[in-house]
């Protein structure tokens, strides 16, 4: 949500870890005959056939008036050098702590889940490092201070106690956030009323865009049909977006399925790899190459299907590219290195 400078071919290069869940296939007639099946206490999502294998309908089904608090921390950072000097680096490293409150105030027949939520508060700490020097800054919504009044800022200050409202799909994609006239509000108030009506769709697009984007990372679309524990499942996604397109082939599997504490608990792994289908890119101010790419993830993730809400998540990708860039007769080779964590826990 800081509007960070980032060059073109990073950008491109950090692929958000989806692990989605794909269509598993032609789904099984559901087995009702009680002496094949015994069903989870706390549900019928858990399965267990007489020859102890287990199947899960991956369906979260939270309770009106259920309050989850959760804490999200990102951690990103870039670097690039010229291949010729690679202990020369110039870098940015990023780390965005987040608390959040949800409230369950909507289940629909549907399995559409409506929340309501508030940001309860942000700390961002950007530190940007060259040869020469190194730069820090630290943003804390609960401190004000010179920081706090940047304008990199002021949408952190506006979110801060206000209430919106997400829905979540049955199949538990992040579907929109919406109601957020009450963030609107003030921080136009804060902005002045110089600003026009252009600039104000244009700042409304912005934050429903990154809002999206941010809590997309706390959620985990699951497939439509049951899954059998430790079955291993491939999703393939193509970017079409320019200069390089690239495939995100991500397995996953169901790893874990067991009670604590009277909770049933599910564990999801996933593996993500990238694979870029285009190398070269050319326009008439110059050309750029890859020659070389490492790029990949993990992901981990538990649910507690008796509460109906995700426990905690824990991603990792990163992507090492060593690129030509030519323009205007010269040419230099570069070596970009990104990687991207992300925590959830729910406290």
């Amino acid at each position: 949500m800081v509007n960070k400078s980032r060059r073109v071919l990073l950008l491109i290069l950090i692929a958000v870890l989806p692990l989605l869940y794909m269509n598993c296939g032609k789904k099984e007639a559901d087995i009702k005959d009680e002496k094949k099946t015994k069903t989870d206490d706390n549900s019928q999502l858990i399965k267990t056939d007489d020859k102890g294998n287990v199947r899960v309908d991956l369906k979260l089904k939270p309770k009106v008036g259920d309050i989850f608090k959760y804490k999200m921390v990102k951690n990103s950072s870039e670097s690039s050098a010229d291949a010729s000097k690679p202990d020369i680096k110039m870098s940015q490293e990023q780390t965005e702590v987040y608390y959040y409150t949800q409230e369950v105030t909507e289940v629909n027949e549907s399995g559409i889940v409506t929340l309501k939520m508030k940001y309860d508060s942000v700390s961002v700490t950007v530190k940007e490092s060259d040869s020469k020097d190194t730069k820090t800054v630290v943003y804390n919504s609960n401190i004000k201070d010179s920081v706090n009044s940047m304008k990199d800022f002021l949408v952190y200050n506006n979110m801060i106690g206000n209430n919106f409202k997400i829905r979540i799909g049955a199949n538990n994609e992040f579907l929109e956030p919406y109601e957020l006239e009450a963030i609107y509000d003030k921080l136009f108030k804060e902005l002045g009323d110089t600003i026009t009506q252009q600039t104000k769709d244009a700042i409304k697009e912005s934050l429903k865009t990154s809002l999206k984007d941010v809590l997309t990372g706390q959620y985990q679309e699951f497939p439509k049909n049951e899954v059998p524990k430790d079955s291993s499942w491939t999703l393939t996604k193509t970017s079409d977006n320019p200069p390089f397109r690239f495939k995100n082939i991500v397995s996953y599997k169901v790893s874990d399925v067991k009670k604590t504490e009277g909770q049933t608990i599910v564990t999801i792994d996933g593996k993500l790899d990238i694979e870029f289908i285009d190398k070269d890119y050319k326009t008439k101010e110059g050309s750029m190459k890859i020659e070389d790419v490492t790029a990949g993830g993990t992901g981990t993730m538990k649910f507690n299907f008796s509460k109906g809400c995700m426990m905690k998540k824990e991603t990792l990708q990163s992507v090492k590219m060593v690129a030509k860039i030519s323009s205007r007769g010269q040419t230099m080779k570069t070596i970009r290195e990104t990687s991207l964590k992300l925590n959830v826990d729910l406290l």
